[in-house]
């Protein structure tokens, strides 16, 4: 499906069943904050999230959560195709951590407002992936993600070394699986 030619998704299939849900990219972006909240347990996090993203919940609520993952990733289309290949699964960006660098590049590179903006998940995924590697919100990622072993320079190494510590992101501890799998997605 390319998200040029088709009409955006406003449902999810399980187990053969359409169910609608909620394709707000403000919904999705809040996401984060109920999945790394250890103050409440995995299944009242999950019933949350579920509870936010669909209008009707699907009886199979492991069926509901794959659905939703996928779509979380823009469909299974466009994760094989923005798949990096990394390896290490660690996390490198942070709706809630970067919202300044996300708010300030949308507005740069596309004149768009995101505290006023109407955006379809998927659309804003698009746009997020479409950002010039010069915007700021590219620079702190290149910052989290550059291998400072291939620097072979001593003062860049140790001003990426500098730049890497200063935006790096906070860790997330605990191990749950739903967690673990949205660290996956990005």
């Amino acid at each position: 499906m390319s998200i040029l030619t088709s009409a955006l998704p406003s449902f999810v299939c399980v187990d053969g069943e359409k169910f609608e849900i909620n394709t707000d990219f403000k919904v999705y972006l809040s996401l984060e904050s109920i999945i790394f909240d250890n103050s409440i347990s995995v299944y009242r996090r999950t019933a949350k999230i579920l509870a936010l993203c669909y209008k009707k919940l699907p009886s199979s609520l492991d069926g509901a959560l794959e659905a939703l993952m996928e779509f979380y990733a823009g469909g299974s289309d466009m994760q094989k195709k923005y798949d990096d290949g990394r390896k290490d699964n660690g996390r490198v960006l942070s709706f809630e951590e970067d919202a300044p660098y996300i708010l300030s590049s949308f507005l740069t590179e596309y004149g768009i407002n995101l505290l006023t903006a109407h955006l379809h998940w998927w659309e804003f995924l698009a746009l997020l992936k479409g950002l010039r590697p010069s915007c700021r919100l590219c620079e702190v990622i290149k910052y989290r993600t550059v291998d400072l072993s291939k620097i072979k320079n001593r003062e860049q190494r140790k001003f990426y070394a500098r730049q890497k510590r200063l935006y790096a992101l906070k860790r997330f501890e605990g191990d749950d699986e739903i967690a673990e799998n949205l660290l996956k997605i990005f």
